[in-house]
């Protein structure tokens, strides 16, 4: 039934475990560069929904409240981000300012 020598079995075992080496690399570069894909797909879907929103920065040291688009740089936060809904009712409220460098208030009006 198996004539084979114990060296040939050898040899073939040996071939078909670094084939199957190869083939765990393979599978492994695979899934390495798909979750690459999804985390990269994943942080530019939140920049897109953090630049299609706006936050309120707090009142501070004297200076009122501001509203700003998600996107703006004058105020970084990775929390609180309002909807267009929500961003209209709290341009409505006394004491909070637009920022001038992003104008949130043109998209809003618009």
């Amino acid at each position: 039934m198996n004539d084979l020598t114990p060296e040939q079995r050898l040899e073939k075992h040996r071939a078909v475990r670094d084939w199957l080496g190869w083939q765990y690399r393979q599978a492994q570069k695979t899934v390495n560069d798909l979750e690459r894909q999804i985390d990269a797909d994943r942080h530019r879907a939140e920049k897109a929904r953090q630049e299609r929103s706006w936050k309120v920065q707090p009142e501070r040291a004297g200076r009122p409240a501001m509203l700003h688009r998600g996107g703006c740089s004058l105020f970084k936060t990775e929390l609180g981000y309002l909807n267009r809904e929500e961003a209209l009712i709290a341009l409505e409220e006394e004491g909070l300012e637009a920022c001038e460098v992003c104008r949130p208030e043109v998209d809003l009006r618009g």
